[in-house]
C-alpha cells in the first residue's frame, strides 16, 4: 500500500496536528514506562507549555483512565516530578 503521499510538513500544518500527536507520544511513552520514556514525557511537557500549550498536562490527565494502571502509576510519579522544585522544565 504504501505511505501517504502528503508530505509530514503538510500533515503538520493541520489545525490541531502537533498537540494531538505529543499527547498521543506522552500516553505511549506512559506505558512504556523505562526512566527514558519519564525524561522524554518531562521534555514534552515542556515543549509544550515552551509552546504556549498550558493545558497538555490536563489533556494528558484526562486520558489516563484508559490507560494500564502500570501507566497511571508511572504518570503520578512523573506528575511529581513536574512539580518537584529544579526538576521540572522552564
Amino acid at each position: 500500500m504504501g505511505f501517504p503521499t502528503a508530505s509530514l510538513g503538510v500533515w503538520l500544518s493541520l489545525p490541531g496536528a502537533l498537540p494531538a500527536i505529543q499527547l498521543g507520544l506522552i500516553l505511549l511513552k506512559l506505558e512504556a514506562g523505562s526512566p527514558q520514556d519519564a525524561a522524554d514525557i518531562l521534555a514534552l511537557l515542556g515543549n509544550a507549555k515552551a509552546l504556549g500549550r498550558l493545558t497538555m498536562r490536563m489533556e494528558v490527565e484526562a486520558q489516563t483512565p484508559s490507560l494500564t494502571s502500570d501507566a497511571r502509576a508511572f504518570w503520578q510519579r512523573i506528575t511529581g516530578l513536574w512539580l518537584s522544585p529544579g526538576v521540572a522544565p522552564s
